[in-house]
């Protein structure tokens, strides 16, 4: 199944209020970041459209922080946590990509 904006949707658990757009603009640019990092190596199909998937949900997360703050809301109560968003949105991607060479030199 195609990676396309209702999986990301799906996957991020973002409402109605983000555009179809706003959710394609992302996968687009996780699909460039990857294609760039991974380079001429080799990486399974459904592996790939994970990585995809975690980049693109980053991707979102960051368009929906200003100044990197996400303000998240638990079930737990009504109170907002700020959380903090990552500046590389293939941090996600480097453990699953890893076992194929792929990713920056880090020590698990």
């Amino acid at each position: 199944m195609a990676l396309d904006a209702a999986r990301l949707r799906a996957h991020a658990n973002a409402g109605l209020q983000i555009s179809d757009t706003q959710l394609n603009d992302c996968l687009e640019t996780a699909g460039e970041l990857l294609k760039e990092l991974i380079g001429d190596k080799v990486v399974p199909p459904k592996t790939l459209e994970r990585a995809q998937m975690l980049v693109a949900n980053e991707c979102l997360q960051q368009d929906l922080a200003p100044n990197g703050l996400l303000n998240q809301q638990f079930d737990a109560g009504t109170e907002t946590v700020p959380i903090r968003i990552g500046r590389d949105p293939l941090t996600p991607a480097y453990p699953l990509l890893a076992q194929f060479g792929v990713g920056p030199m880090v020590a698990w």
